[in-house]
């Protein structure tokens, strides 16, 4: 997966996101911020998901389709790139 934009975006914990190279800018909430901390760190979906169940102390199933929709979000403002879903 590539994250490397990731890396030049100005994100503060209350979830407003900036990113530099487009001007553009984005409001999250915490599991989306978490998620993009996780990525920063280079952590693997696998590892993504296990954080959110027990930040968030939810099922595999439900931490696993956050993560998953918002990839696909993060694809859509090429933010990311994956060469194969999960």
């Amino acid at each position: 997966m590539k994250r490397e934009k990731l890396t030049d975006l100005a994100i503060n914990q209350s979830g407003f996101i900036f990113d530099p190279a487009t001007g553009y800018s984005y409001n999250a909430n915490e599991t989306a911020v978490l998620i993009i901390d996780q990525l920063i760190e280079g952590k693997e979906v696998e590892q993504i998901v296990e954080q959110l169940i027990i930040e968030f102390e939810v099922a595999k199933d439900e931490a696993l389709s956050d993560v998953e929709y918002f990839l696909r979000v993060l694809e859509n403002y090429n933010l990311v790139e994956r060469t194969n879903a999960y």
